[in-house]
C-alpha cells in the first residue's frame, strides 16, 4: 500500500488508516477473534496508521486496541485523542495528562506517536483559541516532553476563523479533517449550493505550516455507500458532521453520484468515495472506520484501484451542484433505462426458453449457454484490463449472490415449465417485488412511500388479471400445476432474496467480472444434472435451437444480467424490484408472437396496469 510522509512529523503512514472508531464499530462491539482478524488483515495489506480516542465507546476501542495488538505482536503508528467535556475545563492542563495516562494504560503501552485534542475549536460547545494556545497546548507539551507521546494533533473541527489561528502557531503537528466526497472543502473549493460547512480550503495553511492532515468521516459516517440501513455492529444512529442536517439527506446526496458507477468509473458508492478521499491532493492518510473484516477488505480493494481520473473528479461536483440538488430525492433516467433492458431481455426469455426445450434438454441448454455467457464476460473484461478475480473476503458474498439471483433461474426456474405455459410461468414469478418489497424495509432501510405501496398494488392487479386467464381451467387444472406453482415461487423468493443480498453486501469487483462468476458459480448445479441425468444430441438441435441459445448466452445472461446489477446500484432494491413486474407482460406478448399462446383484452388491460404501477412506484 501506498506510504506518504504525514506533514513534518516525519512519519511514513498509510493512504489508508485503521479506524477504530465507534461509528464503524468493530473495535467496540465486535468480538475479540473478529477484531484481532481485522487488525491483521490491515497490517498484512500495508496499513500502518491507527487512530483510536478515549471517547470512543467510554475506553472500549482502545482496551481491545491494547489487547489485539499484544495478541498479534504488532506495533503500528498509533494515535489517541483526548476530550474535555466542559465540567473539566477548570483544570484542563490536568484533565489532558490524566486522560492520557488512562489511554496508555487501556492500550498497554508507555506511549503513543499521536496525542490529538479531540474537542471542537471556536464553537459555543468547544474551547476557545485562548484555551486551546494558552492551557491545552503547554500541558500536551509537557506530556511529550515526557515521552508519552512524539507529536501532538488536533480534530479540525470548529469555526473557520479558531481553527486557522490555531493552524497557524505552529504548536500542532496533524489535523484530523472532516473531508469526503460531499464536503471537499478542506482542500477543494466547496460544491455550489451544497449544505455543508465551508471550511475555506483550510488545508493550504495547514500545508504552509507543516500540518500533516488526516481524513476523517471519508464515507459520510456510512452515507456515502448510498445505503440508509446500518450493520448490526455499527452505530445505529449518527449524526453528520459539517455535511447535511441529517445522515438520510447524505444518502440522498451519495445516490446523486450513482450515474458514476454506472458508467464503471468505480465498482460502488462506496469505492468512489475511498478512492476520492484518499487520493486528494494534500491528504496525508484517510481513516476508513468498519464493522467488518469484509468492508475493510473493500477499502483495501478500493485503494488499490488508484485514484479516480481527474474528469470523474470534477463530474463529482458537477453532479452534487445546486442544480441537481435542486432536484434532491431525484432517481437516474439511466437506471430506469437498464431496467426496460432487463425486463425486455427476460420477458423475451420465457417463450425462448419453451421453444429451446424442444431441442434441448432443460439443464443441458443452460450448461452450454453459461458457458458461451462466460467466455464472452471473462473475454470483454480481459480486454477492459477488469481484475477478474474476487479481493479476499468476498467469496463468500459471491457464493451467495450466485445462488440467489442465478441458480433461482438456472436450476429452478426450469422444472415449472414441465408444468406451467410459459406465460403462466413468468407470471408468478414476479410475484418477487412483493418479498423484494418487504425485506428491502428491515434490510436496507428502504420505508416505501404511499406511491410505491399503490404502484406495487397496481402492478400486482395487472399480474393477478393476466393470472385469473392463464390459471382458469379449474380447480384439478390447478392441482396439476401446482409443483410447477412451488418451483416458480421458490424461483421468485430466491430472486428477491437476491435482489436485497446484492443492495445490502455488494461483491467489491468490476462488474463484467462479477457477472461472469456468478453465472458460473450459479449454474454449477445444472451442470451436476445435466451430466447426471441427461443425453444431448447435437444432431437433432435445429437452426431454431442453436438461435435461441445463443439469446439465451448473450441477450438473456450477459446483457440483462449486467443491466440488473447496474439499476440495483443506481434504484433502490425495492423499486427495481417492482419495475421487473415488466417481464410477465412482455413474457405474455413475446409468448403469442412465439408460441401462439393466447392475447386478448385482458392483456392489454394487464400491460396499462403493470406500467402504471411501475411509473407511479417510481414516484415513492
Amino acid at each position: 500500500m501506498e506510504q506518504r510522509v504525514l506533514g513534518r512529523t516525519g512519519l511514513r503512514v498509510s493512504v489508508l488508516g485503521y479506524g477504530a472508531g465507534a461509528v464503524g464499530g468493530l473495535m467496540v462491539r465486535g468480538t475479540a477473534a473478529e477484531q484481532e482478524a481485522s487488525l491483521a488483515r490491515a497490517f498484512e495489506a500495508g496499513i500502518t496508521y491507527v487512530d483510536t480516542a478515549a471517547f470512543y465507546g467510554m475506553g472500549e476501542s482502545e482496551k481491545s486496541l491494547g489487547r489485539a495488538l499484544k495478541a498479534l505482536g504488532a506495533d503500528p503508528i498509533l494515535g489517541t485523542k483526548v476530550r474535555l467535556p466542559p465540567a473539566t475545563r477548570g483544570d484542563i492542563a490536568g484533565a489532558i495528562a490524566a486522560s492520557l495516562e488512562a489511554s496508555l494504560r487501556r492500550l498497554g503501552r508507555d506511549s503513543v506517536d499521536l496525542f490529538q485534542l479531540h474537542d471542537e475549536i471556536g464553537t459555543p460547545e468547544g474551547m476557545t483559541v485562548e484555551q486551546v494556545l494558552g492551557e491545552a497546548v503547554p500541558a500536551l507539551q509537557r506530556l511529550r516532553d515526557q515521552g508519552k507521546c512524539r507529536f501532538l494533533g488536533i480534530t479540525a473541527l470548529g469555526t473557520v476563523p479558531a481553527l486557522r489561528k490555531v493552524l497557524e502557531s505552529g504548536a500542532f503537528d496533524t489535523a484530523q479533517t472532516p473531508f469526503n466526497a460531499l464536503n471537499p472543502s478542506w482542500l477543494a473549493p466547496a460544491h455550489k449550493g451544497v449544505v455543508a460547512q465551508d471550511f475555506a480550503q483550510l488545508g493550504q495553511v495547514a500545508a504552509a505550516n507543516g500540518v500533516g492532515l488526516i481524513g476523517i468521516r471519508i464515507l459520510a459516517a456510512g452515507a456515502l455507500s448510498g445505503e440508509e440501513a446500518r450493520h448490526p455492529v455499527a452505530m445505529p444512529e449518527v449524526a453528520p458532521i459539517a455535511s447535511a442536517g441529517s445522515y438520510a439527506e447524505d444518502v440522498a446526496a451519495a445516490r446523486r453520484l450513482s450515474p458514476l458507477v454506472a458508467e464503471d468509473v468505480a465498482g460502488s458508492l462506496a469505492e468512489l468515495a475511498i478512492r476520492y478521499a484518499a487520493f486528494a491532493p494534500g491528504m496525508g492518510c484517510a481513516l476508513i472506520g468498519t464493522a467488518s473484516v469484509g468492508q475493510l477488505e473493500a477499502a483495501i480493494a478500493a485503494v488499490g484501484q488508484g485514484p479516480l481520473p481527474p474528469a470523474a473528479v470534477a463530474r463529482v461536483a458537477a453532479l452534487l451542484s445546486w442544480r441537481v440538488a435542486a432536484q434532491k430525492g431525484a432517481l437516474p433516467l439511466r437506471g430506469f433505462g437498464y431496467l426496460m433492458v432487463t425486463a425486455t431481455a427476460w420477458g423475451l426469455n420465457w417463450p425462448v426458453m419453451k421453444l429451446l426445450m424442444r431441442d434441448w434438454p432443460p439443464y443441458a441448454f443452460r450448461v452450454v449457454a453459461a458457458l458461451g455467457a462466460v467466455s464472452l464476460l471473462v473475454a470483454v473484461a480481459a480486454s477492459q484490463g477488469d481484475r477478474l478475480w474476487p479481493g479476499r473476503g468476498q467469496w463468500g458474498r459471491l457464493a451467495v449472490a450466485s445462488v440467489l439471483n442465478v441458480s433461482a433461474w438456472s436450476v429452478v426456474a426450469p422444472l415449472s415449465l414441465f408444468w406451467l405455459d410459459a406465460a403462466e410461468a413468468a407470471i408468478i414469478a414476479y410475484t418477487m417485488p412483493v418479498w423484494a418489497t418487504v425485506l428491502a424495509w428491515p434490510v436496507l432501510g428502504e420505508r416505501p412511500g404511499w406511491q410505491r405501496f399503490a404502484g406495487l398494488g397496481l402492478g400486482l392487479s395487472g399480474v393477478t388479471l393476466l393470472m385469473a386467464g392463464a390459471l382458469s381451467g379449474g380447480v384439478a387444472a390447478l392441482a396439476a400445476k401446482l409443483p410447477g406453482v412451488a418451483a416458480i415461487l421458490c424461483t421468485a423468493l430466491m430472486f428477491a432474496c437476491g435482489a436485497v443480498f446484492t443492495k445490502r453486501w455488494p461483491v467489491a469487483m468490476p462488474p463484467v467480472p462479477l457477472v461472469a462468476w456468478q453465472i458460473a458459480i450459479g449454474t454449477l448445479p445444472a451442470w451436476v444434472i445435466a451430466f447426471g441425468f441427461e443425453t444431448l444430441d447435437f444432431g437433432r438441435v435445429t437452426w431454431m435451437g442453436w438461435g435461441c441459445l445463443i439469446y439465451v448466452a448473450v441477450v438473456a445472461q450477459c446483457a440483462a444480467y449486467l443491466a440488473w446489477f447496474r439499476a440495483l446500484r443506481l434504484l433502490p432494491a425495492g423499486l427495481a424490484a417492482m419495475g421487473s413486474l415488466l417481464v410477465p407482460v412482455i413474457g405474455v406478448f413475446s409468448s403469442a408472437a412465439l408460441l401462439g399462446e393466447p392475447l386478448g383484452m385482458r392483456h392489454l388491460m394487464a400491460l396499462v396496469l403493470t406500467l402504471g404501477g411501475v411509473l407511479l412506484a417510481a414516484r415513492g
